[in-house]
């Protein structure tokens, strides 16, 4: 059993999901070495996702690396990127309305529109020369307009 501990799978794909297994650890694998294995695991995952994901659907395109000036933002930042970059952001009222937390998905700054991440880098009340794929390329710059000019319904800004 000396090799059990590199080899331990802590999560299964299942219909193209990952679900945790259900068993207990093994007597020879502490907490905190199943924590790094998890961690390991999770981490390659992700790699493999970014490398072979073709298109982001706010793009129409491929998303370009993430400028390394993301790492001056906080854990809560690159969260919210993340969301914002998937189209799933709690941060805008399109999302919001779509797991029946807004009763419109309508920008509350222009009301012309539905808010969603294309329209916050083109609304002209939100008034800015990002573009959504600086989300990716300025991530400071695309976090402080985020911050600014969230809309006033947006409960809990984490964009700092």
């Amino acid at each position: 059993m000396q090799g059990a501990v590199e080899t331990i799978q802590p999560v299964k794909k299942q219909r193209g999901h990952y679900v945790k297994l259900h068993f207990g650890l093994p007597k020879h694998l502490n907490e905190k070495r199943f924590s790094k294995v998890l961690m390991k695991f999770h981490t390659d995952e992700v790699a493999d996702a970014i490398v072979t994901f073709n298109m982001n659907s706010m793009l129409e395109a491929r998303p370009p690396a993430i400028h390394k000036s993301e790492l001056d933002l906080t854990r809560d930042n690159s969260r919210s990127f993340a969301q914002l970059r998937s189209g799933h952001s709690k941060l805008l009222r399109n999302y919001q309305f779509r797991v029946e937390k807004s009763p419109s998905d309508q920008c509350v700054k222009c009301n012309e529109d539905k808010e969603d991440v294309s329209h916050a880098f083109n609304c002209k009340k939100w008034k800015t020369k990002l573009k959504p794929v600086d989300l990716w390329m300025k991530p400071v710059a695309a976090a402080r307009f985020m911050n600014e000019s969230l809309s006033p319904a947006t409960p809990g800004n984490p964009i700092q």
